[in-house]
Protein backbone atom coordinates (compact mmCIF):
# COMPACT_ATOMS: atom_id res chain seq x y z
CA UNK A 1 0.00 0.00 0.00
CA UNK A 2 1.09 3.42 -0.93
CA UNK A 3 0.73 6.61 0.41
CA UNK A 4 0.48 9.74 -1.47
CA UNK A 5 0.82 13.60 0.16
CA UNK A 6 0.07 16.16 -2.34
CA UNK A 7 2.30 19.57 -1.88
CA UNK A 8 -0.51 21.40 0.02
CA UNK A 9 -1.09 18.85 2.38
CA UNK A 10 2.73 18.36 2.75
CA UNK A 11 3.12 22.33 3.81
CA UNK A 12 0.34 22.11 6.00
CA UNK A 13 1.41 19.30 7.95
CA UNK A 14 5.00 21.34 7.82
CA UNK A 15 3.78 24.24 8.94
CA UNK A 16 1.93 22.79 11.86
CA UNK A 17 4.74 20.72 13.25
CA UNK A 18 6.93 23.78 13.57
CA UNK A 19 4.05 25.21 15.12
CA UNK A 20 4.46 22.26 17.83
CA UNK A 21 7.95 21.22 18.29
CA UNK A 22 6.66 19.88 21.77
CA UNK A 23 3.31 18.96 21.31
CA UNK A 24 0.86 16.41 19.79
CA UNK A 25 -1.87 17.85 17.89
CA UNK A 26 -4.27 15.48 16.25
CA UNK A 27 -8.02 15.73 14.24
CA UNK A 28 -9.78 13.78 11.41
CA UNK A 29 -8.12 13.50 7.71
CA UNK A 30 -9.80 12.37 4.53
CA UNK A 31 -8.22 9.57 2.71
CA UNK A 32 -8.88 9.11 -1.04
CA UNK A 33 -8.55 5.48 -2.56
CA UNK A 34 -6.33 5.94 -6.07
CA UNK A 35 -6.18 2.26 -6.80
CA UNK A 36 -7.50 -1.16 -5.48
CA UNK A 37 -5.09 -4.25 -5.79
CA UNK A 38 -7.36 -7.17 -7.24
CA UNK A 39 -8.24 -8.55 -3.46
CA UNK A 40 -9.80 -5.37 -2.78
CA UNK A 41 -7.34 -3.58 -0.53
CA UNK A 42 -6.37 -0.30 -1.36
CA UNK A 43 -3.00 -0.36 -3.27
CA UNK A 44 -2.72 3.46 -3.80
CA UNK A 45 -4.48 6.28 -0.97
CA UNK A 46 -3.81 10.04 -1.59
CA UNK A 47 -3.86 12.18 1.96
CA UNK A 48 -6.85 14.76 0.37
CA UNK A 49 -7.10 16.57 3.36
CA UNK A 50 -6.52 17.13 6.98
CA UNK A 51 -8.35 19.51 10.23
CA UNK A 52 -6.30 19.45 13.02
CA UNK A 53 -8.88 19.46 16.39
CA UNK A 54 -6.95 19.18 19.30
CA UNK A 55 -3.47 20.42 20.37
CA UNK A 56 -2.73 17.92 23.33
CA UNK A 57 0.47 17.26 25.56
CA UNK A 58 4.16 16.15 25.18
CA UNK A 59 2.42 12.71 24.88
CA UNK A 60 -1.21 12.62 23.95
CA UNK A 61 -3.86 14.24 22.08
CA UNK A 62 -7.39 13.19 21.06
CA UNK A 63 -10.27 14.45 19.11
CA UNK A 64 -13.95 13.81 19.73
CA UNK A 65 -16.97 13.22 16.85
CA UNK A 66 -18.69 16.02 18.21
CA UNK A 67 -15.82 18.65 16.46
CA UNK A 68 -15.38 16.49 14.17
CA UNK A 69 -19.00 16.90 13.37
CA UNK A 70 -19.19 20.61 13.96
CA UNK A 71 -16.99 21.02 11.07
CA UNK A 72 -17.84 18.38 8.23
CA UNK A 73 -20.92 20.79 6.86
CA UNK A 74 -18.41 23.92 6.02
CA UNK A 75 -15.43 20.91 5.04
CA UNK A 76 -17.41 19.10 2.13
CA UNK A 77 -18.79 23.00 1.36
CA UNK A 78 -15.67 23.84 0.45
CA UNK A 79 -14.39 20.43 -0.68
CA UNK A 80 -17.11 18.38 -2.08
CA UNK A 81 -14.60 15.47 -3.25
CA UNK A 82 -14.29 14.78 0.13
CA UNK A 83 -17.70 13.19 0.43
CA UNK A 84 -16.26 10.28 -1.22
CA UNK A 85 -13.37 9.84 0.76
CA UNK A 86 -12.63 7.96 3.78
CA UNK A 87 -12.13 9.78 6.87
CA UNK A 88 -10.08 8.45 9.06
CA UNK A 89 -7.62 10.02 11.72
CA UNK A 90 -4.07 12.18 11.42
CA UNK A 91 -1.62 12.62 14.59
CA UNK A 92 1.86 14.20 15.50
CA UNK A 93 4.74 12.64 17.25
CA UNK A 94 6.55 15.86 17.48
CA UNK A 95 10.46 14.96 18.23
CA UNK A 96 9.72 11.22 18.97
CA UNK A 97 9.52 9.95 15.24
CA UNK A 98 6.72 8.66 13.33
CA UNK A 99 5.73 5.18 14.36
CA UNK A 100 2.53 3.62 15.63
CA UNK A 101 2.59 3.06 19.30
CA UNK A 102 0.54 0.59 21.41
CA UNK A 103 -2.45 2.92 21.82
CA UNK A 104 -2.13 4.20 18.09
CA UNK A 105 -2.52 0.18 17.65
CA UNK A 106 -5.71 -0.25 19.65
CA UNK A 107 -7.19 2.70 17.96
CA UNK A 108 -6.78 1.15 14.77
CA UNK A 109 -7.71 -1.93 15.47
CA UNK A 110 -11.00 -0.13 17.26
CA UNK A 111 -11.71 1.41 14.19
CA UNK A 112 -11.21 -0.91 12.28
CA UNK A 113 -14.81 -1.11 9.25
CA UNK A 114 -16.92 -4.44 7.82
CA UNK A 115 -16.80 -3.68 4.55
CA UNK A 116 -14.83 -0.71 4.72
CA UNK A 117 -11.11 0.88 5.74
CA UNK A 118 -10.02 3.26 8.57
CA UNK A 119 -6.61 4.88 7.80
CA UNK A 120 -4.05 6.85 10.14
CA UNK A 121 -1.45 8.72 9.81
CA UNK A 122 1.33 9.59 12.27
CA UNK A 123 3.65 12.06 11.14
CA UNK A 124 7.00 14.33 13.17
CA UNK A 125 9.42 16.73 11.97
CA UNK A 126 12.36 14.58 13.38
CA UNK A 127 13.84 10.90 12.52
CA UNK A 128 11.04 8.65 10.48
CA UNK A 129 8.51 11.47 9.27
CA UNK A 130 6.04 9.28 8.39
CA UNK A 131 3.78 6.21 9.50
CA UNK A 132 1.26 4.99 7.49
CA UNK A 133 -1.66 2.17 8.49
CA UNK A 134 -5.02 0.93 7.47
CA UNK A 135 -7.36 -1.28 9.40
CA UNK A 136 -10.54 -3.27 8.32
CA UNK A 137 -12.43 -6.26 9.44
CA UNK A 138 -11.09 -10.00 7.76
CA UNK A 139 -13.74 -12.05 6.61
CA UNK A 140 -14.48 -13.72 10.03
CA UNK A 141 -14.70 -9.82 11.86
CA UNK A 142 -11.19 -9.94 13.09
CA UNK A 143 -9.71 -6.38 12.62
CA UNK A 144 -6.52 -6.16 10.48
CA UNK A 145 -3.91 -3.55 10.83
CA UNK A 146 -1.46 -3.24 8.07
CA UNK A 147 1.23 -0.76 7.92
CA UNK A 148 2.64 1.29 4.83
CA UNK A 149 6.34 0.64 4.47
CA UNK A 150 7.99 4.01 5.06
CA UNK A 151 9.51 3.99 1.13
CA UNK A 152 5.90 3.72 0.02
CA UNK A 153 5.04 7.09 1.48
CA UNK A 154 5.82 9.53 -1.48
CA UNK A 155 5.26 13.64 -0.91
CA UNK A 156 5.41 16.57 -3.35
CA UNK A 157 6.50 18.73 -1.23
CA UNK A 158 6.03 22.64 -1.51
CA UNK A 159 6.77 25.32 1.35
CA UNK A 160 3.67 27.69 1.56
CA UNK A 161 1.63 28.64 4.80
CA UNK A 162 -1.96 29.34 3.78
CA UNK A 163 -4.62 31.80 5.94
CA UNK A 164 -6.46 28.97 6.39
CA UNK A 165 -3.74 26.53 8.45
CA UNK A 166 -2.60 29.85 10.25
CA UNK A 167 -6.50 30.33 11.61
CA UNK A 168 -6.86 26.37 12.54
CA UNK A 169 -3.50 26.52 14.35
CA UNK A 170 -4.91 29.31 16.47
CA UNK A 171 -8.05 27.74 17.25
CA UNK A 172 -6.43 24.27 18.50
CA UNK A 173 -3.97 26.55 20.92
CA UNK A 174 -7.15 28.76 22.02
CA UNK A 175 -9.07 25.73 23.24
CA UNK A 176 -5.72 24.12 24.49
CA UNK A 177 -5.02 27.01 26.52
CA UNK A 178 -8.44 27.33 28.10
CA UNK A 179 -8.28 23.86 29.03
CA UNK A 180 -4.79 24.44 30.55
CA UNK A 181 -6.43 27.46 32.31
CA UNK A 182 -9.60 25.86 33.58
CA UNK A 183 -7.51 22.67 35.12
CA UNK A 184 -5.64 25.43 37.28
CA UNK A 185 -8.43 27.21 38.83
Amino acid sequence: MKLVIPKSQESKLTYLLDQAPNTEWSGPAFYTILKYEKSGLPKQVELSYFIPLDLGSHAATEWDAKDCAKNLKAIYSKNPKLKKSVMGHIHSHHGMGAYFSGTDTDTMEENALPGGFFFSLVVAHTKTKYAFAMSYQDQYGEPRVIEADEDDIRTLAAKTVRVEWKNQWEYIKGRHNKAQASRVT
